[in-house]
């Protein structure tokens, strides 16, 4: 199993960064799992990560958004399948993606169970809350109201996902604001 598995696998509250006491402020750092889809490296807080999977079988609704075009079943519950590429305006792939990450989000006080495609899963970063710089104004080649910040990770830029607009349903039918 690898790291980001077992961190998802065991971890449901926010974790408490190396050394810290559990009454310390937890927005002083941040844990993020990063992911591929297609090109872009992306970021989510791992507090919205139940758990990294590989890929699952999944059933195309007729007639469904293409934010969400499928459902497939973790552990005996039905899940929609949400296809990022299409969410941000990024082309589609050739390849069916690698892997799904379940997650568990409070979007307008209702919870959702979610799996978002992704090419790739790498790894979980512990980084200093003021490590995520500001969405730029130009040049981000992404809808701005999904992306909550830009993290330098090893010389490659990474999208801090804002998961709050990012997957809210009510959201799915409109064209995202892009620069």
């Amino acid at each position: 199993m690898s790291a980001v598995q077992s961190m998802a696998a065991t971890e449901k509250q926010p974790p408490v960064a190396a050394g810290a006491d559990a009454g310390t402020d937890h927005d002083a750092r941040r844990l993020l799992l990063t992911f591929m889809i297609g090109a872009e490296h992306m970021a989510i807080d791992v507090v919205h990560v139940s758990e990294v999977l590989s890929r699952l079988p999944t059933t195309r609704m007729p007639h469904a958004d293409p934010m969400a075009p499928a459902l497939t079943n973790v552990r005996g519950s039905v899940v929609p399948v949400i296809d990022l590429r299409h969410r941000l305006g990024l082309p589609p792939s050739r390849e069916e993606p690698g892997k799904l990450l379940v997650l568990a989000l409070t979007i307008e006080g209702e919870s959702l169970r979610i799996a978002v495609e992704a090419d790739d899963v790498d790894r979980i970063i512990e980084l200093p809350a003021e490590a995520v710089e500001a969405v730029p104004t130009l040049g981000l080649g992404l809808p701005r109201q999904y992306v909550e910040g830009v993290i330098r990770n090893d010389g490659e830029p990474l999208f801090l996902v804002q998961p709050n607009t990012l997957f809210d349903p009510s959201a799915a039918c409109r064209r995202p604001d892009s620069l």
